[in-house]
């Protein structure tokens, strides 16, 4: 038995695990799908006030709370600067990071800054035009359960205060490699490229960015993989 911690990228929620969370579930697993202050359910918390540093806590405090150990943190998207976050604060109950189709940040760096100047630039004007000046409004496109983000979150730089011992825990990195060529997914790419040269545990998924929504059975079956507690999955299609 293995214990997840599930967290969604940019406008998501706990719900957008619920799949995923049945078939761990029915596999016997432990599973704490979380939503990040000012999303999904909690989207009534939304306030100027949220940074990156808000979300990192809402990990933190699951685990420490719930007295989690051995923990397998999974990160999607823009969750995964959040599980970096995590675990440099919580390092002894982290078993294994396991970036799904992720942004990962490096000390003193924020997520503004792993795209251009001019991409940047043009999302900063549309949380002034459309988002009080605070908040990144959600595609139009997408699930209805999708709700604004809080631009802080993007702009804040994290501060990682273990860096040597952070880069023994172990990693893996899920590739959707039928993510679209928008420019918000471009830099996941960049992370996959450098799992794969770094030898991390590199497995490829044949879906888009949102395989917990697409392929919601076979991305369990990864994530039961990586732990090594089951018999081991064909994956294969």
């Amino acid at each position: 038995m293995a214990t997840f911690v599930l967290c969604d990228g940019a406008f998501g929620g706990a719900w957008a695990w619920r799949e995923v969370e049945k078939e761990l579930i029915k596999q016997g697993h432990v599973v704490f799908s979380l939503t990040l202050t000012g999303l999904g359910d909690r989207n009534h918390l939304l306030t100027p006030d949220i940074n990156l540093e808000t979300h990192i806590t809402d990990v933190v405090n699951t685990i420490l709370f719930e007295d989690l150990n051995n923990v397998y943190l999974v990160g999607h998207s823009y969750g995964g600067g959040v599980i970096i976050g995590t675990a440099d604060q919580l390092l002894n109950r982290i078993s294994k990071l396991i970036f799904f189709d992720a942004l990962i940040l490096e000390d003193n760096q924020s997520i503004n800054d792993l795209y251009p100047e001019s991409f940047v630039k043009q999302t900063k004007e549309i949380v002034q035009s459309k988002g009080e000046g605070f908040r990144l409004p959600r595609p139009d496109s997408g699930p209805i359960y999708n709700t604004d983000h809080p631009f802080k979150t993007f702009e804040q730089k994290i501060k990682l205060m273990n860096k040597a011992e952070l880069r023994q825990i172990p990693r893996a990195f899920i590739n959707c490699t039928q993510k679209s060529s928008h420019p918000v997914l471009e830099p996941i790419n960049k992370f996959a490229d450098r799992a794969k040269q770094e030898r991390w545990e590199y497995i490829e998924i044949s879906a888009g960015h949102n395989a917990h929504w697409e392929k919601p059975v076979e991305l369990a079956k990864i994530f039961i993989n990586l732990t090594g507690t089951n018999a081991v999955y064909d994956i294969q299609p």
